[in-house]
């Protein structure tokens, strides 16, 4: 009843998103196409009609229920074939030729509703994305929008399906003459790929990225506070690179000397960024990677304990001082015969058992 007109719009789309992932996909299969076939395609020839979005409220139901379509899995965790043969079927026959306003922002939903399929028949997809990937590179649409949707789809589909791996894909639109937005997205998605792969890498791009003088400020730390986000909760993620490996050592090394090179020296943000991180994988001390701990300096080690002192200590006595009696004859001793004085004292001063001249 919430797909009815008189419900607001917002509250008809979240519908259309519950009943998306409701666990029996055949009927929700079955009412979600219903309703999208009953109002957006051509009841002659039973294809997608022509793109008219002049219905503000229809064209944010539509978008919605083609979301909610491609979160339909099976029990097994796929898509299920039929809902693949939809999505392509709405891709491939999308004319905005006599419509007034852009569809930039109906294709990036399309291709996002294309890469939450999980299907054996990867590739199908795969090129139906790259086709609209190829077609705003040849009529870019606002901010490369539509390219940026078609980069995460490829990277969840080579996540999720048996797509193989291209990190050149990605890299292409690393560089500078693209527009910021789109290098962001594909830095993004080129550190999913890395953090899949099972074990730390010195070759990381944000690693690189940060390296780069030429590269834009705002996008170092946008990479940087996505590692941040993407290690804070994840304990199997830190603990592979808490292990001691050769790859984990090399990693900290590097971090090391980027918190103390000129790269971060004239950059507080950054730097203060990539401390948190390193404290977060290793901590104050010591990275745990290296596999030992820091010896403790000399002036932190516990002292040794002093020797008890002797029993008959405490039963010594001591001499007392000069009297003045004393005093006095020591004065006249030393202004008396000079030969008596040095006679006596080379007497005191010879060893035991030898005579005096």
């Amino acid at each position: 009843s919430c797909t009815s007109m008189q419900y607001y719009y917002k509250i008809r789309a979240e519908a259309a998103t519950m009943l998306g992932r409701r666990t029996t996909v055949q009927d929700s299969m079955e009412k979600l196409r219903g309703f999208y076939v009953n109002h957006f395609f051509d009841e002659t020839q039973q294809v997608p009609a022509l793109n008219d979005f002049s219905d503000f409220t229809m064209y944010h139901i539509k978008k919605a229920v083609l979301l909610a379509i491609s979160h339909l899995k099976t029990t097994a965790g796929t898509t299920p074939s039929d809902v693949v043969d939809f999505l392509l079927c709405v891709a491939k026959n999308n004319d905005n030729s006599a419509n007034s306003f852009s569809d930039h922002v109906f294709v990036s939903t399309i291709t996002r509703a294309l890469g939450n399929c999980v299907t054996p028949n990867v590739q199908k997809v795969a090129k139906q994305i790259k086709r609209f990937l190829h077609l705003d590179s040849l009529l870019p649409s606002h901010h490369r929008q539509v390219s940026s949707s078609c980069l995460k789809a490829l990277c969840n589909l080579m996540l999720s399906s048996d797509l193989p791996r291209d990190p050149s894909l990605f890299i292409s639109f690393t560089d500078l003459r693209h527009y910021p937005f789109l290098r962001w997205t594909a830095y993004k998605c080129l550190l999913s790929l890395e953090l899949s792969q099972g074990s730390p890498s010195t070759d990381w791009t944000f690693l690189a990225l940060i390296e780069q003088e030429k590269e834009l400020p705002f996008i170092k730390h946008k990479l940087v506070r996505q590692v941040l986000k993407t290690f804070g909760n994840n304990e199997e993620l830190l603990s592979r690179f808490r292990d001691v490996k050769e790859s984990s050592q090399s990693l900290a090394l590097r971090l090391w000397s980027l918190l103390n090179s000129s790269c971060t020296s004239h950059d507080l943000f950054l730097r203060q960024s990539l401390s948190t991180f390193y404290r977060l994988l290793w901590g104050e001390g010591n990275p745990v990677c290296f596999g030992f701990v820091s010896p403790t300096p000399s002036f932190l080690a516990p002292s040794s304990p002093s020797p008890s002192p002797s029993p008959t200590s405490s039963f010594s006595v001591t001499s007392p001082g000069p009297t003045p009696h004393s005093v006095r004859e020591k004065v006249s001793h030393h202004h008396g015969p000079s030969s008596s004085s040095s006679s006596s004292s080379s007497a005191a001063a010879a060893p035991p058992g030898s005579s005096t001249p």
